[in-house]
């Protein structure tokens, strides 16, 4: 690509850094069209909404985010210790909802499989609070 040609190492790697996942969440099955849905979020603010019917018909939304929003959601995971926080399962059935967060090379995902934990839930709700109305969805 001509583009890249006059970039700097340097300039490659901090592309990449900024267009990396920092936030995975996917939650779901929701409502009775049995809805699996996924929030990627990149260090550049900039995502996507992607969601999938148990039918099979599929919806794609893109979304930029403030540098406010952004700090919100990073907040939401250093304040709820999501490092520590590990994978729990209740009983079968209900909704299943991941998050996994990237920093740098590292990555911790927890899986919570109708379980509620009240950390976990506030990272959710944080993420829910700032990216659904983006790509207006309403997950409820």
């Amino acid at each position: 690509d001509p583009q890249e040609w006059g970039k700097t190492e340097a300039q490659k790697e901090k592309e990449r850094r900024t267009e990396q996942i920092f936030v995975r969440w996917s939650y779901g099955p929701m409502g009775k069209d049995g809805w699996e849905n996924l929030v990627e979020l990149r260090m550049n603010r900039t995502g996507t909404f992607h969601k999938r019917s148990r039918a099979g018909e599929t919806v794609e939304k893109e979304f930029t985010i403030s540098d406010e929003e952004f700090t919100a959601i990073d907040s939401a995971i250093k304040n709820d210790n999501f490092a520590q926080l590990q994978s729990r399962s209740g009983l079968p059935g209900g909704i299943t909802s991941v998050i996994t967060v990237r920093r740098n090379v590292k990555g911790h995902s927890v899986q919570m499989r109708n379980y509620h934990d009240p950390s976990f839930d506030d990272i959710a709700n944080t993420i829910r609070r700032v990216i659904l109305p983006k790509v207006g969805e309403n997950d409820k």
